[in-house]
């Protein structure tokens, strides 16, 4: 079976999550997870910096809808 690469943005500076164990513990547990630490952000990427991540979303989006996505095999 396949598996598109899965998409995980983190704030780095967050309270409630602390960025680096969180980032390597969704990549031992999650299968195909790509984690990404989003700069000088708290715990609401969205909210901070919503123009980054819509970005990142569309560009997901446009990678999926043209066939681009990585896709790993379980």
């Amino acid at each position: 079976m396949r598996w598109p690469t899965r998409t995980l943005l983190i704030g780095d500076r967050s309270p409630l999550l602390h960025a680096s164990p969180t980032r390597d513990r969704a990549q031992r547990l999650t299968p195909n997870v790509d984690v990404e630490l989003v700069t000088d952000t708290r715990h609401g990427p969205s909210i901070e910096h919503p123009e980054y991540v819509n970005n990142r979303i569309l560009r997901c989006l446009g990678a999926a809808t043209a066939g681009e996505l990585p896709h790993h095999t379980a």
